[in-house]
């Protein structure tokens, strides 16, 4: 078989099997303090059936429970409201108690859904954009260390089959000792992968 015509096979084997394509949906980002949230709504419900040990959560898996009433605790009805929020792209309607999109509508463009700086939803295609800021710092032995992070996470789904997730940051971090010895010794930041100097002892890279 000649080169073009497998070519024109693998096309239409490629566009037969998009039809056959289940609905996807992007997963949970990987939080600590978020998971913990899914694991007690879990437990909560008595459910057996959602296996809380294989992660990241599938958003879509987790629609089913925030959809639900969960009368318990303050605390505990307010991280149910906050996952909402974050999820309100795979709940069936947003919980009019939640709904801001009324109040905080910045220039018609930002903020029409909860939780989301930027969104678009019609039934072909669902994005979330979000920026990511983060910066912490403290001392040792009268030396500084911080972190500075400045970044965006983009998620959605394209015609309800296929899901994307992606996070890009540039960051700065000066490290405490211990960690800036491993660093130079091993040439390598985990989880970074081409570093450069950034002013005194310090780092930037992206992610």
């Amino acid at each position: 078989m000649g080169l073009f015509y497998r070519r024109i096979y693998c096309l239409i084997l490629g566009l037969f099997a998009t039809c056959l394509v289940q609905a996807q949906v992007s997963f949970h980002t990987l939080n600590e303090d978020y998971y913990h949230v899914l694991d007690r709504y879990t437990i909560a419900q008595n459910d057996s059936q959602f296996c809380t040990s294989i992660k990241p959560f599938n958003r879509s898996s987790t629609a089913k429970y925030l959809g639900t009433n969960f009368n318990r605790s303050k605390s505990d009805l307010f991280n149910h409201r906050l996952v909402r929020a974050d999820n309100w792209d795979v709940l069936p309607q947003i919980d009019p108690g939640m709904d801001i999109r009324k109040e905080r509508q910045a220039w018609n463009i930002f903020y029409h859904r909860p939780a989301s700086l930027f969104s678009v939803d019609r039934q072909d295609i669902q994005l979330v954009v979000n920026p990511a800021l983060g910066f912490e710092g403290g001392q040792e032995n009268g030396a500084s260390f911080y972190r500075n992070t400045r970044g965006v996470e983009m998620r959605g789904s394209i015609d309800g089959k296929v899901g994307f997730y992606s996070f890009v940051s540039e960051n700065q971090f000066r490290y405490p000792s211990f960690y800036t010895d491993e660093i130079n010794a091993k040439g390598v930041i985990p989880g970074a992968g081409f570093i450069k100097p950034f002013g005194l002892n310090g780092y930037d890279f992206f992610v």
